[in-house]
Parts: structure tokens; C-alpha cells; sequence
């Protein structure tokens, strides 16, 4: 009897909804080895949702010596700051309008792998973060050997570092920061391409020419026949 009030006990226990109130996602990309570029941090709320300052931390993981080093540029700029919406699925910076280049900042942190940044509020108050919002635009690039034909890295976010926080208004006060708890972390992947050899591309090349070789051949086997026939 005790089993079968314990089931039905567990019946009428509400179902908590395991959603967070916010998410960080870094975008997927490919690169070039030796080149530069950049991923997409995105953030995510709910309706009710708002921010008025955030900080973070982000680092990069998956090296190996055939791989090279895939780092963060040592001068971040606050290109992100200026971004509007214009994909239909997102609504541009998230502070957009409402903060200027004094506020923001961007550095390496202990090492090229590491980035520490963040923004505040103009306005001394709060935006609405309900939908999807550029976080931040973080810059990259690729140094040293790559003797693999691909090599994945990951981008996360220290979501235990102290410099990482999501503040619902603008001042210090941590009492209206997110918690851990209603923050979802999305890592990204950027995966690096090696540069083809010089003798791939001249082998490239002669398949490119040995094709078109064979496609004028056909068109004048062709032609000859139909001559004939006429």
C-alpha cells in the first residue's frame, strides 16, 4: 500500500520547467589556416528577461602540435557595438543605441587564449532581452604549423570565473545578477582548414585542364558525326 500512495504521490508532483532564462551560444565556423576572422556569441532570453551590464570570460581549447594555435587577436575591436538587426532571426547588439566605446572593453586575459570583456549601460537602467541578441563578436586568429588537412577547436564560456556575470540592471550590485542556474552555455566549434600545397593545386589544375580537354573532344566527336550525317 505504502508503494502504491508513493507512485501516486509522484504523479501530482508539479514537473519543473528546466528551461534557463538565458542562453549563450557561440556560433560554428570554418577558417583558413594562417588567417584571421571571428565568431558570433549569441544570447537568447525569455519574455520578462533584461540586462543592464554583463562581463565574461571565454577560452579556447583543442590545440595539438600539428594543429598550430588558434588564439584571440591581442586588440579586440567594438565592432559588435554597431551591428543592428540585419538578419530577420536576431535584433542586432544587444546594447545597441545605449552604450558608447567607454563602456565596452575587450582584453586578453592570462594568456592569447583567454578573452575577459564585457559592457554597461548609458541610460543607468535596463534593455529588454526577450528574443535573440548579439553578445559579442570575438576575433580570431590562427598561427603557427598546421601539417593536418582539418583541426577542430572549442570556444567556451568560464561560466565560473568571476569576471563571467549577467547583471539585470546596470550598477555593481551582485543581488540582481543571473545565477548559474538560470544560464545555459553553448560552446562553439571552429574548425581549421589547412592551406592545399602548391603541388595539390598544380595536380588540380591539370585534372581542370585533362576535363577540358575531353569536354572539347566530345563536342567535336559529335559534331563530325552529325556532319555526316547531314
Amino acid at each position: 500500500m505504502f508503494r502504491t500512495f508513493t507512485i501516486l504521490l509522484l504523479c501530482f508532483v508539479p514537473i519543473i520547467d528546466a528551461k534557463a532564462d538565458i542562453v549563450i551560444q557561440l556560433q560554428s565556423t570554418t577558417m583558413t589556416a594562417g588567417t584571421s576572422g571571428f565568431v558570433d556569441v549569441w544570447l537568447t532570453g525569455a519574455p520578462g528577461d533584461q540586462l543592464g551590464r554583463f562581463g565574461y570570460e571565454f577560452s579556447i581549447s583543442g590545440a595539438t602540435p600539428q594543429s598550430g594555435d588558434l588564439q584571440f587577436a591581442v586588440v579586440q575591436s567594438n565592432s559588435e557595438q554597431t551591428i543592428g538587426s540585419s538578419l530577420p532571426d536576431h535584433q542586432g547588439y544587444v546594447f545597441l543605441g545605449d552604450t558608447d566605446a567607454g563602456n565596452w572593453n575587450s582584453n586578453l586575459g592570462a594568456n592569447a587564449v583567454t578573452l575577459v570583456g564585457g559592457d554597461v549601460l548609458n541610460i543607468g537602467n535596463f534593455v529588454s532581452i526577450e528574443g535573440r541578441y548579439l553578445l559579442a563578436r570575438l576575433e580570431l586568429l590562427h598561427t603557427g604549423a598546421m601539417s593536418l588537412a582539418s583541426h577542430a577547436f572549442t570556444i567556451s564560456l568560464n561560466q565560473l570565473s568571476p569576471v563571467t556575470e549577467f547583471d539585470m540592471d546596470w550598477d555593481a550590485d551582485t543581488t540582481t545578477n543571473y545565477s548559474a542556474g538560470q544560464i545555459t552555455s553553448l560552446s562553439g566549434t571552429i574548425t581549421i582548414a589547412a592551406v592545399p600545397e602548391p603541388s595539390t593545386f598544380a595536380l588540380l589544375g591539370l585534372f581542370a585542364a585533362g576535363g577540358a580537354i575531353r569536354s572539347r573532344w566530345r563536342i567535336k566527336k559529335q559534331r563530325d558525326a552529325a556532319m555526316l550525317v547531314t
